[in-house]
């Protein structure tokens, strides 16, 4: 794998590609990686996602919309503002960016709506969107009646009117005689028309209003398709009992499908809407709750409306993170993520004579499955090495047994023993006994490893508790591509715990003091010298590794890389250490 997933990818395609979404999928793709986080910041892409009349609708709002860009304008939007002397108000559905409103009681006639003695308009509670609302008092003829020019929509949309009505403390009226709904759309002959019972606590075949969990009720009038120019009207009316009161707050016109839980039974069974946070929006900076997430309407163009083929194509140029992660998008994401294509890019070209070369059968049903087995170790040519792939990225490693390295006196049974250790990977390690000339090689061609890859080499080693003479001088680490010498270090090769960690805080503190010194050649020098100090680090599976160097593989690398450990020059015995082999891995 060459590139360094979608950060390789040009952002402009990236933008483009998320402004034929959805605001959803856009604050969702937001958290694959940090170049789709910052071309889900666009200008370009949330121009999109407003109205194209956004400037007049800014220009109708009663107090500045304050914004920093069009994400922030857009989400400023999702909040309902007052329009046109705050006898409207106007909000964006927030998974889709459609046109909602609500007309006011004030923008609406009321039947004997401006006679005192039927009608009075008070201060309403702190949960309506607008300063004022109208409270019956006490009427017999109880019909009210608005509008709305299609024009001013979302095209393309099916609509559904809602009257938001709530009774007060002392009404009376409404249990016996439903009230009458209907919705006409100009040019259309048939009106939709239903009866609603007001008082939610009545059962019975009649409809009821649902209720809100700040108390107000939502009573269903119809559905329209917007579809062009010309009014809706809607209508409520019951004419035939004295009814007392209700407090009316407006009429909401928003898309059928919006950013709402589904219906809930409460407990005397009538239906409940539960609507998000007001200030959900705000946690939307690098992407949108998972309630938002979970319940947001498809949009009428998002990722599924996408090419399944140019969106394998586009994660196939990524990395197996980034596809992994892009696979919560959406659907057409999760299908593309499952593809061949995609797993296939991610396998080494030579995939098919490794597995030839596995000591046992690689089964698998799909690429993808493959990539996943691979990224566990197989024992390959015989047990004598085993492959794997780097799960981040699907470079190539291999860690070869101790019987492929060649070890100074290995076959001397006086100075080393093969044995077997069910915590290792292969099927013999060599065991340290005692030799005074300490000197182990490796040697690898880099035609087997990724290109254009950094690796690092670790001996692997085991300590024994009879232990001695590996920390009483240093040893000698090199590294050599094509014959020559890539980097030379020098490794302490501590046993116990207590004197590596010891050691290591030693070796800071001469850092630290060596940092002080004059910057003159002999003190970099020295300085120099106290970087390429290693010692052995603890892994997970129990062993111990030591770093011998890195090296570098380009295209065109040809030859092999040699990884030496010595200690040939204090004479002194050396003893009580097992090597499992030399693993060979890209640089992290």
């Amino acid at each position: 794998m060459d590139g360094a997933g979608f950060s390789s990818l040009d952002e402009g395609c990236i933008t483009h590609i998320l402004s034929l979404t959805s605001p959803s999928h856009v604050c969702r793709s937001s958290s694959v990686c940090s170049i789709f986080q910052s071309a889900a910041e666009s200008d370009a892409i949330w121009e999109r996602f407003l109205p194209s009349d956004y400037s007049d609708i800014l220009s109708r709002s009663v107090s500045p919309v304050h914004f920093s860009s069009k994400k922030d304008l857009y989400f400023s939007l999702c909040k309902p503002i007052l329009i046109d002397d705050g006898k409207k108000s106007f909000w964006l559905e927030k998974s889709s960016g459609k046109k909602c409103y609500m007309v006011s009681a004030r923008d609406l006639s009321i039947s004997w709506g401006d006679d005192d003695r039927y009608w009075r308009w008070p201060v309403p509670p702190c949960t309506s969107v607008f300063p004022e609302v109208a409270e019956l008092i006490l009427v017999w003829w109880f019909n009210l009646s608005g509008s709305i020019d299609m024009a001013a929509l979302s095209p393309g949309t099916m609509y559904t009117v809602r009257f938001i009505v709530r009774h007060t403390a002392h009404h009376y009226g409404w249990q016996h005689a439903p009230v009458n709904l209907s919705l006409h759309v100009k040019n259309n002959p048939h009106a939709q028309t239903r009866k609603v019972l007001m008082l939610p606590d009545q059962e019975g075949s009649v409809l009821q209003p649902s209720v809100e969990n700040n108390g107000w009720m939502e009573v269903e009038v119809g559905e329209f398709f917007c579809d062009g120019d010309g009014e809706v009207e809607f209508r409520m009316y019951e004419l035939h009992e004295y009814k007392e009161g209700i407090m009316v707050m407006g009429v909401e016109i928003r898309p059928s499908t919006m950013y709402w839980e589904p219906r809930k039974q409460n407990s005397v069974g009538t239906e409940q809407s539960v609507g998000y946070d007001s200030e959900g929006s705000a946690n939307l900076s690098i992407g949108y709750d998972s309630e938002w997430g979970e319940t947001a309407a498809a949009a009428a163009a998002d990722f599924d409306g996408l090419n399944e083929s140019c969106i394998s194509h586009v994660l196939s140029l990524t990395s197996p993170p980034d596809v992994c992660r892009s696979s919560a998008v959406s659907t057409i994401f999760r299908s593309a993520s499952e593809s061949d294509a995609v797993w296939e890019r991610f396998l080494p070209s030579d995939y098919p004579e490794i597995l030839s070369r596995s000591a046992s059968p690689v089964d698998f049903s799909s690429k993808k499955e493959l990539f996943f087995r691979l990224c566990d170790s197989i024992p390959v040519d015989g047990g004598k090495m085993r492959f794997w792939l780097e799960k981040w990225s699907g470079r190539k490693c291999y860690t070869l047994s101790a019987r492929e390295l060649l070890i100074i006196w290995g076959d001397t049974p006086r100075y080393w023993r093969w044995i077997s250790l069910p915590e290792s990977r292969f099927s013999e390690v060599a065991e340290l006994l005692g030799v005074c000339w300490l000197e182990i090689h490796g040697k690898f061609e880099t035609c087997m490893l990724s290109a254009k890859t950094t690796y690092s080499a670790f001996l692997i080693v085991k300590f024994l508790n009879d232990v001695q003479g590996l920390d009483s001088l240093p040893m000698e680490l090199t590294v050599r591509l094509g014959g020559k010498v890539y980097n030379k270090h020098t490794a302490y090769l501590l046993a116990s715990e207590s004197r590596r960690q010891r050691h290591q805080t030693n070796l800071e503190r001469m850092k630290e003091f060596m940092n002080t010194l004059p910057c003159s050649r002999p003190n970099r020098s020295r300085r120099i010298n106290m970087e390429n100090v290693r010692i052995p680090s603890a892994r997970t599976d129990g062993w111990m590794e030591i770093d011998m160097g890195e090296f570098f593989v380009d295209e065109r690398s040809e030859g092999a890389v040699e990884m030496s450990l010595m200690e040939v020059k204090g004479g002194h015995l050396k003893g009580g250490m097992i090597i499992e082999g030399i693993e060979i891995r890209p640089k992290k």
